[in-house]
């Protein structure tokens, strides 16, 4: 009976998730952190789809707090203390890993399936996308890659204002 139970919770838990977008086999992901967050050499970073982030800004606003809820890095009042950068990374598919795996993205299982650092409890669901935090809506895909992956073809970092200044 327990069995059953569980296999009951764990087919409900697996359909209360939304399906991702597919990835193609290269691509770009952006790093939007703390300016004062760095990365290490063995560090895993919590990305997104460079143009999914566009797409979010040209539909939600320029507004770095409406931004950085939808990334669940505020809260829902949508404070801003400190200043945050963009990092954008040329990478391909099969590098990333996401909480759920979807095709030409394997599942994170492994690297254990925490909620990335930084991001708000309200904005995790563990499906391999966040909810914002403003209005707890689904925002963007999120996935993990790490710094020595991500950096191989280079990087470039800006201001999250100067990001947003360029839509």
């Amino acid at each position: 009976m327990l069995l059953l139970g569980l296999g009951i919770s764990a087919a409900l838990g697996a359909a209360a998730c939304e399906p991702l977008l597919a990835v193609p086999d290269t691509l770009q992901v952006a790093w939007v952190s703390p300016i004062a967050r760095r990365a290490r050499a063995s560090s895993r970073l919590t990305v997104v789809r460079s143009a999914d982030l566009r797409k979010w800004v040209q539909e939600q606003g320029r507004d770095p707090a409406a931004v950085l809820q939808g990334l669940g890095l505020v809260g829902r009042r949508g404070a801003v203390r400190r200043s945050y950068k963009v990092v954008i990374f040329d990478v391909s598919a099969p590098a990333l890993c996401s909480a759920v795996g979807n095709g030409a993205v394997p599942s994170c299982a492994d690297d254990g399936p925490g909620r990335p650092w930084g991001v708000r409890r309200s904005a995790w669901t563990a499906c391999g996308y966040l909810r914002s935090t403003s209005d707890g809506e689904r925002s963007l895909d999120v996935y993990s890659i790490s710094w020595e992956s991500a950096s191989q073809q280079g990087f470039c970092v800006m201001p999250l204002e100067r990001f947003l200044a360029e839509g």
